[in-house]
């Protein structure tokens, strides 16, 4: 694709769609670039009282609730990346022993967060095994509280951040082997994202760097033009269950065990929709850490490499490029929009790799056709 063909070919197109995108209600946006919603819980509310929680705790069946009823509660509340929920840390005591557990309050009922979870166990990824998600321990529905394991172990994301290339190797291959997995056997449950669904959702976040002006703008439009286009070019994919948001900073490696947590935005997808989101994971922690896209080009590699290894994925390979420039415009969005401090040379960066990715898939398209 020629630069600038798609844009100066659809320009009325993109600026309506854009316009259209600014006045959806999810692009009615609060501070810090998210829909509004409801007030947070806060320390008064009963989730973070130690008396109430203990006395829901107690409702809970022995077949999830094996201990005693705590003698001592204690909560500390964690980051949150999303403004949909809030985590945080409960230790509880009880005869000389402690137990820790992650809860996740929720602003509206997600019940179905647990029930997910409770599927994907009993489908091999309980707590004893290698590929693994935290052990749900229940729901409570008057708190909207989803109840979990917290497992012991170090966030990948610090591999990629500090570790020696040994050690980054090593955590890739874990990654994508998880993640493999996961697309293999586990039962797809919810709702389906449709390329076009996710299509979607890149214009909202176009529109927000569109809204800014500048050359931001004229990129974004490039950026997203180039996405409409290779979404005609890219067919029906096979789907399969999905994370909706396999980064990273979701994976948990322990010292025999890998676990993936926060399953939101689960749904049904396109599994080369959630490799091209740890790809682009990478990628940003790179920008963050190195002040390049490109230092970790090497460990990507060996995650793509293992994921597609022993398995017939031509389609997943194919669709790679489609999906990490999406991601890279939902980056560059997030980088001006959901920052304390807005970040314009990482958008920037951003924009440009996906500008790469859409032109190197062109590429690759009209050398195997030739």
């Amino acid at each position: 694709m020629a630069p600038g063909s798609a844009f100066a070919g659809g320009l009325e197109t993109t600026e309506m769609k854009m316009n259209k995108a600014s006045e959806h209600p999810a692009g009615r946006l609060a501070t810090g670039g998210r829909p509004e919603l409801d007030k947070p819980p806060t320390s008064g509310t009963p989730v973070f009282d130690p008396i109430h929680l203990g006395k829901q705790l107690a409702l809970l069946p022995p077949s999830l609730w094996p201990w005693e009823e705590p003698e001592e509660i204690r909560v500390e509340l964690l980051p949150a990346i999303r403004d949909d929920h809030r985590v945080f840390e409960i230790i509880l005591y009880s005869r000389g022993e402690i137990h820790r557990l992650i809860g996740k309050v929720y602003f509206q009922d997600r019940q179905d967060v647990c029930e997910l979870m409770d599927e994907i166990k009993r489908v091999g990824f309980g707590s004893d095994v290698e590929f693994s998600i935290p052990r749900p321990v229940g729901y409570l529905q008057a708190l909207r509280l989803l109840l979990q394991e917290k497992v012991e172990g170090i966030p990948a994301k610090y591999f990629f951040k500090l570790g020696d290339e040994r050690q980054r190797t090593r955590a890739a291959e874990l990654c994508a082997r998880w993640l493999a997995r996961f697309h293999a056997s586990a039962p797809p449950i919810g709702k389906v994202l449709t390329t076009d669904k996710f299509l979607a959702r890149c214009c909202r976040k176009c529109a927000l760097i569109v809204g800014k002006g500048g050359l931001l703008a004229t990129q974004a439009k490039r950026l997203f033009e180039g996405l409409e286009e290779a979404r005609l070019t890219l067919g029906e994919a096979p789907l399969c269950a999905g994370h909706g948001d396999f980064g990273t900073y979701q994976i948990i490696l322990g010292e025999r065990r890998t676990a993936v947590f926060d399953w939101d935005l689960y749904d049904i997808a396109d599994p080369a929709r959630d490799a091209a989101r740890f790809v682009v994971s990478l990628e940003r922690q790179a920008l963050r850490r190195y002040g390049s896209l490109r230092a970790l080009d090497g460990t990507s590699e060996v995650f793509l490499k293992t994921y597609l290894s022993g398995n017939e994925k031509p389609q997943i390979w194919r669709r790679l490029p489609f999906y990490k420039a999406a991601f890279c415009l939902r980056g560059a969005s997030f980088d001006l929009h959901n920052r304390p401090q807005p970040r314009p040379d990482w958008a920037e960066a951003m924009l440009d790799a996906g500008l790469e990715e859409l032109e190197k898939a062109t590429y690759d398209s009209l050398a195997q056709t030739g």
